[in-house]
Formats: C-alpha cells, sequence, structure tokens
C-alpha cells in the first residue's frame, strides 16, 4: 500500500509538473504575443500620428493657397473697379464737354 501511495505520489507530481511546464509555456507564448501587439499597436499609432500631421499640414497648406487666391482675386477686382471709376469719370467729362459744346453751337 505504502509503495502504491509512493507511485500516486510520484504520479501526481509529474502530472502537476508537466501541467507547470505547459502552463510556463502558454504563459510565455502569451507575453511574447502580447508584446508582438503592443508593438504593432505603436506602429500604428506612429503610422496614425504620421498620416494625421501630414494631412493637417495639407490642410493648412490648401487654406493658405485659398487665402492667397481670394486676396489675389480682390486685388484684381478693386484694380479693375479703380480703372472702370476712372474711365467713367472720363466719360462723364466728354459727356459734359460734349454737352457743352453742343450748347454752344445751339445757340448760334
Amino acid at each position: 500500500m505504502k509503495t502504491e501511495y509512493e507511485r500516486l505520489e510520484i504520479q501526481y507530481n509529474e502530472e502537476l509538473a508537466a501541467q507547470q511546464s505547459r502552463y510556463n509555456i502558454d504563459c510565455s507564448n502569451l507575453r511574447e504575443q502580447l508584446a508582438e501587439a503592443e508593438a504593432q499597436r505603436d506602429l500604428l499609432e506612429r503610422e496614425v500620428q504620421f498620416t494625421k500631421s501630414k494631412f493637417d499640414k495639407s490642410r493648412m497648406e490648401s487654406q493658405t493657397d485659398s487665402e492667397e487666391t481670394i486676396s489675389e482675386i480682390k486685388r484684381m477686382h478693386d484694380r479693375d473697379k479703380l480703372i472702370l471709376i476712372d474711365e467713367n469719370m472720363k466719360l462723364v467729362q466728354d459727356k459734359n464737354m460734349v454737352i457743352s459744346e453742343l450748347s454752344i453751337f445751339s445757340r448760334l
């Protein structure tokens, strides 16, 4: 009976050691998978940050280009407006001169 008990104890200890070994291997594998997942996550976070920075830079450049284009169009509009005002004034002067000359000729 004692030998049976010792045999069962040895068998139990061997089974326990095998289970502990499998558990340790599983834990090690899970730690490796976790490290790989964290490395992948860090890589993706850096890619997202890079893409976000690139997008923000592009958006700022686009906004700057739009503002410059709007400013240029406004300058052109103001210049054209001044030219038209000047031409209009000249036409008014010419009209007044023609009216004045007609008035003088009509008195003759």
